[in-house]
């Protein structure tokens, strides 16, 4: 590959990860003014189904098309390249259209299930997007295969740009309108296939000739071989992408019930799953960083290890590693020790902090779980992660109701969070012994970063302290906590940055191999 070749990949690499970033902050950002519209049984209504269109778009956006952009990129020429999209195209297809039908067919039993039977034309309306999953996945599958990162780019962002702006006015014409929440929350759903429909549109319009080229039926690989491939690599791959996603399907199956059974009328139990649901945005934002550190630092460990270049590796791998622990750590301890605050300026209330609480420590974990998988997936390893996840699933699936049934809706994020730690558990059995550094300098970095943290917990409790002291015992306004939030995040962030620069957490040969980081060192030593 020439030096220009790689310029161009590096560059569309770089293109598709800041996008997926802004993506990923707008998915989480657009539901805290939608919340405010809503009320909280209205977002319960969305939340309720949200999980079946994050699927759809798991298939879509990232699980499918990485498998199939590694398929593409092993053919040895155009016409094997066209031949194998075809025929995935046709077995998607197929697959998206037995998925759309049983959504059709059972969703009164699906809605049922979730003990809410007026979910069900919500469900129906949700499920038109997997007819759009061959389009989507086979399109930027196949552009990715071929190194191009621009269609994919621009069609997430056109995707998520409609589906946003969609949602909104609907959230706002049914509030002026008075609508109830069901017929509010079929109408919002219906961003979702009208975003799909969108990015396909924009995809296809170049990918079109594409599927008309005439080949070979026996170029490529063949149909049998690729729905293996695809019923294994696909899935591990999709599983990796949607494993919060799939927490939620539970808690959706799974609350409503279990807070019945607990003493609420259904209701109240709907009021409470819509409160329990502000959680989710908030893990989204705090995993943003988390999710663009694995972004920056895989293809290092790819190159590596296919280039057989252990002692480049292993060091990536142990920065890799404090980096996510740092990052999760902090980002963890800051959104829980301000959520109160958080909490009234975003959602004009402080209900269920404790439960909201123990819910933010999915940020850690997810984000531990989202740094040992990039490990085994630079190794090849993604059966290790399918089991442990599929194990952390079924914990989850088990114990929720029985949790929520006892201990109200603080059993469920309990439960989130022990689900998350077998997962974790269970990858780390392999990474132990060849990753993990338990030596002097890594009880230090602990030391050193406990240290940091505490620091900065004092001074954003000081901050409140004396906003308590001013305000009296009168709750915060939306305002006020806004100031108190600005104020303790921002002294808190650099209280925390002195006591890390002071006590050198990260060396300077760690901080040069971190992208972009680097470049800005040299910037400023030139």
């Amino acid at each position: 590959m020439s030096s220009k070749q790689v310029n161009g990949l590096m560059k569309g690499a770089a293109i598709l990860s800041a996008t997926t970033l802004i993506v990923k902050i707008l998915s989480a950002v657009y539901r805290i003014p939608f919340q405010n519209m809503v009320g909280d049984v209205g977002f319960y209504v969305f939340q309720q189904v949200y999980p079946i269109y994050g699927l759809a778009v798991t298939l879509a956006l990232s699980g499918l098309p990485i498998f199939i952009s590694r398929v593409v990129a092993e053919q040895s020429s155009s016409e094997a390249q066209i031949g194998t999209i075809k025929r995935l195209f046709r077995i998607l297809l197929m697959g998206s259209i037995i998925i759309f039908g049983t959504l059709e067919i059972g969703a009164p039993g699906m809605a049922n299930a979730m003990g809410d039977e007026r979910l069900a034309p919500i469900i129906r309306i949700t499920s038109w997007l997997f007819l759009l999953v061959p389009f989507l996945a086979t399109s930027r599958g196949y552009y990715q295969g071929r190194l191009e990162m621009r269609p994919t780019a621009n069609s997430q962002l056109v995707e998520q740009v409609v589906r946003v702006s969609l949602i909104l006015i609907g959230a706002y014409v049914a509030t002026s309108q008075n609508w109830s929440v069901y017929k509010m929350g079929s109408v919002v759903m219906l961003s979702a296939p009208l975003a799909g429909l969108a990015a396909a549109l924009l995809l296809w319009k170049k990918f079109w000739p594409v599927m008309l080229n005439r080949t070979s039926p026996e170029i490529g690989i063949p149909t049998r071989q690729l729905l293996k491939r695809l019923l294994t690599e696909g899935i591990v791959l999709t599983l990796i992408a949607a494993m919060l996603v799939l927490f939620q399907l539970v808690d959706s199956f799974t609350i409503i019930r279990a807070l019945q059974s607990h003493g609420l009328n259904k209701e109240a139990a709907k009021s409470v799953k819509g409160i329990y649901d502000r959680a989710q945005p908030l893990v989204q934002l705090g995993m943003v960083f988390s999710v663009a550190l694995s972004t920056a630092l895989l293809p290092g460990l790819v190159s590596a290890i296919k280039g057989k270049r252990m002692v480049e590796f292993q060091r990536l791998s142990h920065l890799f590693q404090k980096l996510s622990f740092a990052l999760s750590t902090t980002i963890t301890v800051v959104m829980i020790a301000v959520l109160p605050e958080m909490n009234r300026f975003l959602f004009s209330d402080s209900k269920l902090n404790v439960t909201i609480s123990f819910y933010l420590l999915n940020i850690w974990l997810a984000s531990m779980i989202l740094m040992r998988n990039s490990l085994l997936q630079s190794m090849n390893k993604n059966r290790i992660t399918t089991i442990s996840l599929i194990v952390g699933i079924t914990v989850k699936l088990l114990l929720n109701s029985v949790a929520v049934g006892y201990f109200g809706i603080l059993g469920a994020s309990l439960v989130t969070n022990l689900g998350l730690v077998v997962v974790l558990f269970l990858m780390s059995l392999d990474l132990v012994a060849k990753f993990f550094n338990f030596s002097a300098s890594g009880i230090r970095f602990l030391g050193k970063l406990l240290v940091s943290n505490l620091g900065m917990l004092v001074m954003i409790f000081l901050v409140k302290m004396v906003a308590h002291h001013l305000c009296g015992d009168v709750s915060f306004s939306r305002l006020q906590a806004l100031g108190v939030l600005v104020l303790g995040v921002g002294l808190g962030s650099v209280t925390f940055g002195l006591v890390i620069y002071k006590s050198r957490l990260l060396t300077l040969k760690e901080l040069m191999s971190i992208p972009y980081v680097s470049n800005w060192i040299k910037k400023r030593r030139n």
